[in-house]
């Protein structure tokens, strides 16, 4: 990210110029004001919703750790020598989730295209208060255009949402041996993928993600062709890899190079 930023004068000129930007907006904005107890409380309710839909999944689903280490590359990743402490905070072949860091765990979803911790767990939340309390449609979609906080939780979720790509998702989902734990557990990231995209597009009122805002969305556009090809080179490279073929430092000399493409072309990675 330092290389991306500021490894070129005019790019690291312009990057400071957006800085300065946000810290003068944001220190001179007039819609600072706090927000109405009402909207905290909804939001309160929306987080416990989300927050039990995205723990159902994560920890209370007993294959799902299976599934995290077979459909992406997180073992891969935590042989890339860019960190300053392992992946995991304990040894072991498969530990459970809590014991795996944040940027890995992150970084490891974005490289599969899933891109799930970035919204997880949002559409359930509104899908399912808005199905008890269907007048909060009209309150949402005002927290969105008056409460800055709200706003920018959305935006950022549709951001991510709008770098996954559930396609190829679902081709990494078939690195999972037990094809019945694959197709299971992606069945159900993909339906919330679907239920967050309808629950951001209801509150926005935009017809597709990130329409509000036409510069990222091109941008990602534009990009994510051009990644897709790593990603199908890193499947192919990571089945070959785990299958035990050789020469297997040079498979995994591709797949590590193919986890730094694929991270400069998303802008992301934990």
């Amino acid at each position: 990210m330092i290389a991306d930023r500021y490894g070129c004068a005019g790019i690291a000129e312009r990057h400071l110029e957006q800085i300065v930007n946000a810290v003068l907006r944001n220190s001179t904005a007039v819609e600072n004001r706090d927000p109405s107890p009402e909207w905290e409380r909804l939001i309160d309710r929306l987080s416990e919703k989300a927050r039990r839909h995205y723990r159902e999944l994560v920890y209370e689903t007993p294959e799902f750790l299976t599934y995290f280490e077979q459909a992406t590359p997180i073992a891969e990743i935590g042989q890339l020598k860019i960190a300053s402490r392992p992946a995991r905070r304990s040894e072991g072949k498969s530990v459970g989730i809590d014991q795996l860091r944040a940027i890995p765990w992150v970084f490891s979803w974005m490289q599969s295209r899933h891109t799930l911790p970035g919204w997880y767990g949002l559409g359930s939340a509104v899908s399912e208060h808005l199905t008890e309390n269907p007048h909060d449609a009209d309150m949402l979609a005002k927290m969105y255009t008056d409460w800055p906080f709200w706003r920018t939780l959305i935006d950022n979720a549709q951001m991510i949402l709008a770098k996954a790509d559930l396609t190829i998702a679902r081709v990494y989902a078939d690195l999972v041996e037990d094809r019945a734990i694959g197709d299971r557990i992606y069945g159900e990231i993909a339906g919330e993928f679907q239920r967050t995209v309808t629950a951001i597009l209801r509150m926005t009122g935009q017809t597709e993600l990130l329409s509000n805002m036409p510069v990222l969305q091109r941008s990602i556009q534009q990009r994510n062709p051009y990644v897709d090809p790593l990603s199908f080179i890193q499947l192919v490279l990571l089945e070959r890899l785990r299958a035990g073929e050789e020469p297997r430092q040079e498979l995994l000399t591709g797949v590590l190079e193919s986890i730094n493409g694929i991270a400069s072309g998303l802008k992301n990675t934990g």
